[in-house]
């Protein structure tokens, strides 16, 4: 309808009575500009990534070959290290190139109660572009036909939709998905609950045994890996799947011998199937993008709340600072959460954005809900909310819903990154992206959920969502910046999809719920295990950082704060300096990265549960990494138990390269106290859940 005044009447009649007849009047607004605008959509691929190299059934987008081969799905996913990780030779582990599947992925169950798998099939490339490859594959199982469609872009995000068409009745039953894996390198695991709490979502270690070692329900999203590497299969809908999907079993972990298979029974038990199945669901290989460059060196500044001018020297570490957030809060920048709707004119924020060369000034923004009582949240809530439409119809009031949370498939992502872009052409760099979490949208309007056979409403996670919209938001940062740069906190769950378009993530904040008020520990709230598979950086390829959650009576505490140091800065894991005492996480950070540079080109990290042939001496408590250069290697010996420990590490001076360095000597620089060196032994003492650095380097 064009814009303007429309009067809606009604007449309401009945036999021998008077009509009732009312009326109201309806504006149609004039269209917003950022009405099917779309910034930031664009074919182009954006780095760090590269376009894709297709050599005959291969594809291979950045970091991975995907091998499409005789394959119904998928035959083989090779990942390979990724040389911006900087990780030292002496890590055997992570420099190996590793094939993923330990198998081709099959479907298999029983169909008219026959036994039946397929993974063979003949498949071809109909598509091939630099930003994406579209592959099909056909197959024939008794008398059901299975077809394949999968798309595969430059992230290295494979969308398949399985077709299984039974050409007539047939008895379907324990039909399920089966990915083999290689059980030795399936040690971590990481899960999204259902219900998108990131309280109720899972990291840790994948269980060990023979047999089922684990099982849930069905899941929207699940990684299974190492320390280095994994793979993660995950969907926003429920498609194809039948029966009671909450029914534990319905997602298992499956060791036989050397084989760890994650089996997705999709479709138990279905007679007389006359309609195809569509199965959805998106593959991917991890590490799913490069590292950015220098990443180790990098500093993070802390939430700044005034508009002007800042200096771009961290007094605390005396390096520059690399990114900074802008927060949403007032005084703030734009209005709060998930408005970003600017504040202030456009001269302060271009003095604020606009002013330091090398600095990515980026802006928080909260991408799960509208803010209530904001103008355009009160407009379109309707189209916006992730309620059902009969959720929606019995709120109605006179005064309608203004504010709450968003379907992110609805074009709220094209009003946000219209705002967003706005803000870039000021000067702004990037985005701080905050906590945007998957939880279930039931908007059966404008979004993604859906009314399947069985009548009920399918909701939808909106993950496939967020990954284009952070893919927008990526575009327009590399078109209007050359510092482009986007953060992301995400506490407590792995969002791998959108991950990928992000250069740094924070994690940590979701612990203030688990620490305790009177003795903060860590490590009591957060397994090594769990550490490992959602912590660190390597997995994904995008620079960790911690946000400390000390309470506050605690937040000055010396103690607590180097107890945070000691868990992980041994697994590489770098730091938002907040919310624990700032000056002396500062002294080990400038010893790290302004004294020994260790975000220079040159230096290598040995992680320590790999550094046990090389750093002798450890055990599960007491661990040592490694940052090694040329002639000189800074020693991070972490103390994980509950008394001070001795130290008597046994060190391969040839393998760390000093051997002929002349007068090596061990020094502390950060507390200046004795280490003691008798040739490749070095002797010392920790302190009860503390750290030491440990400068070896010749005279």
């Amino acid at each position: 309808m064009a814009p303007g005044d429309y009067e809606l009447r009604v007449t309401v009649g009945a036999p021998g009575a008077e009509p009732l007849v009312a009326s109201t009047i309806h504006s149609v607004p004039e269209q917003p500009p950022w009405w099917e605008n779309a910034p930031g959509v664009t074919d182009e691929v954006l780095p760090p990534y590269e376009p894709i190299e297709t050599a005959g059934l291969i594809v291979s987008p950045w970091g991975r070959s995907y091998v499409f081969s005789d394959a119904l799905i998928l035959r083989q996913l090779t990942t390979y290290p990724d040389p911006n990780a900087q990780i030292s030779e002496l890590a055997e582990r992570f420099h190996e190139t590793v094939g993923l599947p330990a198998a081709p992925i099959a479907v298999a169950g029983r169909i008219n109660r026959e036994p039946a798998r397929v993974e063979v099939a003949q498949a071809s490339i109909v598509e091939s572009a630099d930003d994406h490859v579209l592959a099909t594959s056909r197959a024939e199982a008794a008398g059901v036909h299975l077809h394949a469609s999968s798309r595969l872009d430059y992230d290295g995000i494979m969308q398949v939709e399985l077709t299984i068409d039974p050409d007539g009745a047939a008895d379907l039953e324990e039909m399920r998905l089966e990915i083999p894996l290689h059980s030795e390198r399936v040690t971590l695991m990481n899960f999204n609950s259902v219900d998108g709490s990131k309280m109720t979502s899972f990291a840790g270690a994948a269980p060990a045994g023979e047999g089922v070692v684990w099982e849930d329900t069905r899941l929207p999203l699940i990684w299974l890996g190492d320390e280095y590497r994994g793979l993660c299969r995950f969907n926003d809908r429920d498609d194809g799947w039948f029966g009671d999907i909450m029914q534990e079993g319905r997602i298992q972990l499956v060791r036989e011998g050397p084989i760890a298979t994650l089996r997705l029974n999709f479709a138990p038990e279905l007679h007389d199937r006359a309609n195809p199945i569509v199965l959805r669901f998106c593959l991917c290989g991890t590490p799913m993008r490069p590292f950015p460059e220098g990443w180790r060196g990098m500093v993070r500044d802390g939430a700044v709340t005034n508009p002007g001018h800042r200096e771009a020297l961290d007094a605390g570490t005396e390096e520059p600072v690399r990114f900074r957030v802008w927060w949403s809060h007032a005084p703030g920048m734009p209005h709060d959460h998930g408005y970003p709707v600017p504040k202030h004119s456009e001269d302060v924020l271009r003095d604020s954005w606009d002013t330091t060369e090398g600095v990515a000034d980026i802006q928080h923004h909260y991408p799960n809900i509208v803010t209530a009582g904001m103008p355009i949240s009160e407009t379109y809530y309707g189209d916006w909310a992730s309620v059902s439409t009969a959720a929606l119809l019995d709120q109605l009031t006179l005064e309608p819903p203004d504010g709450g949370r968003v379907d992110r498939e609805t074009n709220v992502v094209d009003w946000w990154i219209w705002e967003i872009n706005e803000m870039m052409k000021l000067g702004l760099d990037g985005m701080y992206i905050d906590d945007p979490y998957i939880y279930p949208s039931y908007n059966d309007r404008t979004g993604g959920a859906i009314h399947g056979e069985d009548g009920a409403l399918h909701p939808s996670y909106g993950m496939l969502g967020l990954r284009e919209y952070f893919r927008r938001m990526r575009a327009i940062a590399c078109e209007h910046s050359d510092w482009p740069w986007i953060d992301i906190h995400m506490s407590g769950q792995l969002m791998l999809p959108f991950y990928v378009f992000c250069d740094s993530f924070v994690n940590g904040e979701h612990l203030n719920m688990k620490l305790s008020k009177e003795d903060p520990d860590y490590f009591a709230v957060l397994p090594v295990e769990e550490l490992k598979a959602q912590y660190m950086g390597y997995q994904w390829g995008v620079a960790p950082y911690l946000l400390p959650e000390l309470p506050s009576d605690h937040r000055k505490s010396v103690p607590y704060t180097r107890e945070i140091l000691a868990y992980f800065l041994p697994h590489d894991v770098y730091f938002w300096r907040g919310w624990c005492n700032k000056g002396e996480m500062d002294r080990a950070l400038k010893v790290l990265q302004h004294d020994f540079r260790i975000g220079d080109p040159g230096n290598r990290f040995l992680p320590y549960w790999e550094a046990a042939g090389i750093i002798g001496g450890q055990s599960d408590t007491l661990v040592c990494s490694a940052h090694i250069k040329p002639g000189r290697v800074m020693l991070v010996i972490a103390n994980w138990a509950e008394e001070a420990t001795d130290l008597g590490l046994q060190l391969d001076l040839e393998k760390l390269e000093l051997a002929e360095v002349p007068d090596l000597t061990a020094s502390d620089p950060l507390d200046a106290t004795e280490v003691a060196l008798d040739g490749s032994r070095l002797t010392g003492q920790v302190g009860a859940r503390d750290f030491r650095l440990v400068l070896l380097s010749g005279e």
